[in-house]
């Protein structure tokens, strides 16, 4: 921490809009993992229930489950930053876990994760992350109440430097609903407060979602809506850039999925990101597509 802040302040004098640039830890740990892909780690929650395939209901599944993701991404806008600069990146994770449902019907969830992201042109940004999530959540209708904790700890290429960590306690409320036969729309938020270390970091977070869904087939999945992400900053390197930090980020998106088999899915997503920000130099745009590979086995 005192040698980031020692490179801070050197670059004060650089002006306000290079001195972000460079403090950043790799560059907020790419924007504290893409928002969680804006916010992908919330999408991929109703849109597998929406299919119908329950993961979480154990009297016809098993507990345990092992998930490899392998994705390759072009985005036009890989720094966060209002000027844009392309950039292909590679994102692979592993996750082992549990989840279950009591006879209650109280979903219970524990996994642990680690992810390796690599960029082709900007490797000063490339990170890691290793962490999980431990949650609980009830059901009932079209409604689902939950509670999770995220512990996420981001690291630079090498595991050597520990970049930023993450303490990211949450309660979200979703609702989702039927269209006919084979579609449906779907909507939740989630309030999060988020501890780091740096504490420059330290934010609470508002995050709705809502979009449609479309099963058109058995293995054909598709789904377009809006994600947005509000988080206020409690002190954001108040002490160089003269002023607190609050984001306002609108994501536009559409997934496409293909399911061939039950533990495999491929498919592709784009999103658009739009995201003000109080400080101006944090204020950015960017559109971003990701094919993807995902392998999921139960045990």
């Amino acid at each position: 921490m005192k040698q980031r802040l020692s490179l801070a302040l050197l670059l004060a004098s650089l002006g306000v809009a290079r001195l972000h640039a460079q403090i950043q830890p790799a560059a907020d740990a790419a924007s504290q993992a893409r928002q969680a892909a804006t916010p992908e780690l919330e999408l991929l929650q109703p849109l597998d229930e929406a299919t119908g395939r329950d993961l979480v209901l154990l009297q016809e599944h098993k507990a345990f489950f092992a998930r490899l993701d392998q994705r390759l991404s072009w985005t036009d806008n890989a720094l966060f930053s209002p000027t844009r600069v392309s950039d292909v990146y590679y994102s692979g994770s592993l996750a082992l876990g549990f989840e279950t449902t009591t006879p209650r019907g109280i979903e219970l969830i524990a996994e642990g994760v680690v992810n390796a992201t690599r960029y082709n042109r900007n490797p000063a940004i490339d990170y890691n992350y290793y962490g999980g999530t431990v949650g609980i959540g009830w059901r009932k209708g079209g409604w689902r109440l939950a509670a999770d904790y995220r512990p996420l700890q981001f690291t630079d290429r090498d595991f050597s430097n520990d970049l930023l960590f993450n303490h990211d306690y949450g309660v979200s409320l979703g609702y989702q609903a039927p269209i006919g036969r084979t579609a449906g729309w779907f909507l939740n938020t989630r309030l999060s407060r988020v501890d780091s270390s740096p504490t420059d970091y330290d934010a609470w977070r508002v995050a709705p979602y809502a979009g449609l869904y479309c099963q058109a087939r058995p293995w054909l999945f598709t789904s377009v809506g809006v994600a947005a992400s509000f988080t206020d900053y409690d002190h954001y390197f108040t002490l160089i850039t003269g002023q607190n930090r609050g984001d306002t980020l609108i994501s536009p998106f559409i997934n496409v999925n293909l399911t061939p088999r039950p533990w495999l899915t491929v498919g592709t997503s784009m999103q658009y990101a739009n995201n003000e920000s109080s400080l101006a130099v944090s204020t950015y745009r960017g559109f971003t597509v990701t094919p993807f590979v995902q392998v999921r086995l139960r045990f």
